[in-house]
Parts: structure tokens; sequence; C-alpha cells
């Protein structure tokens, strides 16, 4: 253990430890990425350092100790923040002192040990190796433990015809946290009822007592899309979640027709979704690169100083997938578009605005962007579309906390033809493409009991 393999291993634990530390909630390609860059990153920068100093052993343990203050960075700094007593600019300024002062004095210190430091080196490679292996160990050991294959019960008995000229294009575009009528004027004192009736206006059927089936985002999406309710396993299974909403019945049922499939994000997604469309329309930052695992890990690091500007706001990343929402109806029909903007949740607008006034500002921002949406949907669909908009919850408890709010969403349906007779006052999620294909295809799917996940009377 002569060369010191250690400088990799002090960049890649940090990640492992994190993926270990929430593999429940990521999946594995979240962590693909970020151990790619860190390897390389390290092997770009160590290997002409060591060559050219003629130094390995004390190169590399300045590296490491440089890779140590990269990654804690992050860590520090929001302990301070949340003391609430310093300004953020000078929260960074002073760190950024203090971490380079650090630095310098920790190289020249460095520089100046007498010999190799071989046996530095050896113990330091034995170590980090048996701190990569212990949590590697847990990984593998959970990754075990957890399911990684599903079932797909919904398509297992379910088949739609090949396409006809006469198929119409299908939208379903969730908006996060996107609470119904008497839930938003109890909670915000904000009468919404405009948004909702302009939307009749143009021949939606707007449920006035919708709810969902479960409370999360995550579950609740993986339900609605594979038309049936989830079995304890999976809803407490992250990687699972995430496979049932990438790989998922309904575009699965569509493609089998002859229809195309495009996701549209707006700062809500899951790293991978494009592997499964056919059209590659829009990805916004968030999908194409930082996964929640990536930004959690971002976030604890001295990047944290560097890439907040490409953050864009939701409601930034919302306009941008308005933009190809319009441009849909334009492409070869038929397609099945799935919209999900993470709005009207937070962040809010104005920049730091807080409950409700926040909520009520994203409101108004995103129902003028839908009602315009709609209007060119309309305007330019050859044949007239489905168009289902749908809250994934309603408001979390952390902004309301009434048991029954997080599951009183937006729910309207737009149908072709305008008959609206197979949709009932207490139609959930987990039916809304049952009814839709029964309608649009003929098909005879059951329809499930309406149920939720912790519905209180």
């Amino acid at each position: 253990m002569k060369w010191p393999w250690y400088l990799l291993l002090v960049g890649v634990f940090p990640i492992l430890s994190l993926y270990a530390h929430n593999i429940d909630e990521v999946s594995l390609a979240d962590l693909l990425l970020p151990l790619g860059i860190a390897i390389v990153a390290i092997t770009l920068i160590a290997l002409p350092l060591m060559f050219i100093l003629k130094q390995y052993n004390k190169t590399a343990l300045i590296l490491a100790y440089f890779v140590v203050l990269f990654y804690s960075y992050g860590h520090i700094r929001n302990g301070i923040v949340e003391l609430n007593v310093f300004p953020m600019y000078h929260i960074d300024t002073g760190l950024v002192l203090a971490w380079l002062a650090i630095a310098v004095v920790v190289t020249v210190c460095i520089l100046r040990l007498r010999g190799n430091l071989q046996v530095v080196t050896t113990a330091l490679n034995i170590t980090m190796l048996v701190a990569v292996l212990v949590v590697g160990g847990s990984i593998g050991f959970s990754s075990l433990s957890i399911a990684t294959a599903w079932s797909d019960k919904a398509a297992d008995d379910m088949q739609l015809d090949t396409s006809e000229p006469s198929d119409p294009d299908i939208y379903y575009i969730v908006l996060d946290m996107y609470s119904r009528d008497d839930a938003i004027l109890e909670m915000c004192d904000y009468d919404n009822s405009a948004f909702t009736d302009g939307l009749r206006d143009r021949g939606f059927h707007v449920l006035d007592e919708a709810l969902v089936n479960y409370g999360a985002t995550h579950i609740s999406m993986a339900s609605s899309l594979n038309m049936r309710y989830l079995n304890p396993d999976e809803r407490h299974n992250m990687p699972i979640l995430y496979e049932m909403i990438r790989y998922n019945s309904v575009a699965r049922l569509l493609k089998d027709r002859g229809y195309d499939y495009a996701f549209v994000t707006g700062s809500w997604g899951i790293q991978g979704m494009q592997h499964h469309t056919t059209l590659d329309v829009h990805r916004d930052v968030h999908d194409m690169w930082f996964s929640k695992f990536a930004d959690t890990l971002r976030a604890s690091s001295i990047l944290v100083l560097f890439t907040d500007a490409i953050y864009k706001h939701p409601t930034d990343t919302v306009a941008e997938g308005v933009v190809t929402l319009k441009e849909m109806p334009k492409l070869e029909q038929p397609v099945f578009t799935y919209a999900h903007f993470l709005c009207p949740h937070a962040p809010f607008l104005p920049e730091g605005a807080q409950w409700p006034e926040g909520y009520v500002n994203n409101l108004k921002f995103l129902n003028s962007e839908v009602l315009g949406v709609v209007d060119a949907i309309l305007a330019d669909s050859e044949i007239p579309p489905v168009i289902i908009l749908q809250g994934d919850h309603g408001v979390v408890k952390d902004y309301y906390d009434h048991p029954r709010r997080v599951f009183q969403v937006l729910n309207a349906y737009y149908l072709p033809d305008g008959d609206y007779g197979g949709l009932y006052g207490t139609i959930t999620p987990v039916n809304t493409f049952r009814v839709v294909f029964n309608h649009c295809f003929g098909t005879d799917f059951e329809i499930l009991e309406d149920t939720g996940d912790e519905w209180l009377e």
C-alpha cells in the first residue's frame, strides 16, 4: 500500500455515506453521477501535481485535507445559518477566509514534515479502505433487503387496442400542492374560484370535493400513473416508487397503442425520466443534472457558494415548461404528455415570502400560466385533446396542520366530446386513467373503490 489510494477513497466516502443514510429515498442512478465526477476530478487534479512536485505522499495528504474542507464547508455554514445571528454575506465571507487560512497553514505544515510519510500513507490507505468497505457493505445489505422488482399489477390484465386516427393527445398536468377551492379559502382567505370558473368556461369538469389517495408526491404519482393502490412495501420503498413513476403503466399502455410519450418538468422530476420517454422535448437543470441527492450533496459542500446562481426559482422553470406545453399540439399526434410543476408548492414568490401570502402569490402566477396553456392547447389541437389538471396532494401540515387538507386537491378534466357521464364526484386519481381510457378507447377497465391512505371522517 505504498501509493496513496486513500485520496480517492476520501473523495468518495462522503458520497457513499450520504447515499447509505438515504438509501430508502434515492436510487442507484442518483449515486453514479456524483461518484463519477468526484473520482475524475480528484484524479485530474492529483496526478499532475504528484508528478510535478515529486512528493506523492505529501501532495496526497494536502489534497485529502482540501477534500475534507470541500465537503465540510456546507455543514459548517448551515450550522452557523441556523444560529440566525450573522447575515449570510458575513457568514460566507468569514468562512471562506477561515478556510483559506486553514488550508495555507495545513499545507505549510505538511510540506515541512520530514520524510516521505510512507507510514502515514499506509495507515490512511487501510483506514479509508475499511471505512469505504463498511459503508459499501451497508449499502449492499440495504439493497438486498429492498425488493428492486415491482409487479405492474395494473397492466398485467390491461391492454389498449392499436391507435386510431381519431386518438386525442392526452395531457396529464400535475400541479404540486394545489388545493381545492374550499380548502384555499379557509386556509389562505383567498377566493380561487375565478380560476376554476375559467376552466369551466373552457369546457372543463371541475370536481368541487376532490380527494387524492395519498398525501405525498412520490406515492401519489406512483399510484395514479399505475392506476392502482400500492402495498406497504412499495409505499415505503423510494427506489421502487421511482421505478414505478419512470416505467409507469399509463405511459406503457399508451406507447403500446402507438402514442409518443413526453415528460415536461417544472423543477420536479426524477433523474432518468427522459430514458423512458419517446420524445425529448424539455428538461430543466434539475432533471438533467441535479437530483435531490446531488442537490443535498452540493448544499453540504463548498459548491454551495458557486452553484446557487444556476438554480432557478420553480416559477421560472414552470414558465419554461409552459412554453414547451404550448408547442406540444404542433407535434405529430398522438402524444401523451406528463407535466409536473413544483408550484404552487414552496419556494414562494417573491423570494423569502412565507405562508400563506407566498402560496397565494404562487397560485396567482400559476393560474395565469395554466389558463394560457389550456387556451393554446385547445386552439392548436387538430383533434380535441384530453387535459387533466390535478394536484398531487394538498397543503402539507408544515403550513396548515389539518388532517384532511393534505388530501384535498384540484381535480379538473377536459374530455374531447364534453361527455362527463363517466366522471363522478368522488373519483380519485387511482381511477383517473381508468375512466379516461374507458371513455376514449371503449375499454372496460374496472373502477376501483375510491379510498385514501389516511382519510379521516
